[in-house]
């Protein structure tokens, strides 16, 4: 992990950063969202499983994510909103450099 940012969980806030290892009780009804709290990119391995059907609740933002027939939509106040994204570094420089972080640590484990 690398960068600065915060895990809401339920009513709770944590602050995390680079070197630190969380483990996440899979649970229904348990709202989790990591947030960028730093001026770097905050890199992270969420490790669980990615369902092709399934629907989320985001409750800050009042968004529920659909997953179907794979396809993502986001619903906000009852309307699609395709600008939503749960990513905490929507930025897409930042992305960008996750990437090639990810794929730079990715080769070096499996070398």
């Amino acid at each position: 992990m690398e960068g600065d940012g915060i895990l809401r969980q339920n009513n709770g806030k944590i602050a995390v950063s680079k070197g630190d290892f969380i483990a996440k009780r899979a649970a229904e009804g348990a709202a989790r969202t990591f947030y960028n709290s730093g001026t770097e990119a905050l890199v992270m391995l969420n490790v669980g499983k990615n369902e092709k059907e399934d629907t989320c609740y985001y409750p800050d933002e009042d968004v529920y994510l659909h997953k179907s027939n794979g396809q993502r939509r986001a619903n906000r106040g009852g309307e699609i909103d395709n600008a939503w994204s749960s990513d905490p570094n929507p930025d897409k420089v930042k992305l960008a450099q996750c990437s090639r972080w990810v794929n730079q640590k990715a080769a070096a484990f499996s070398a």
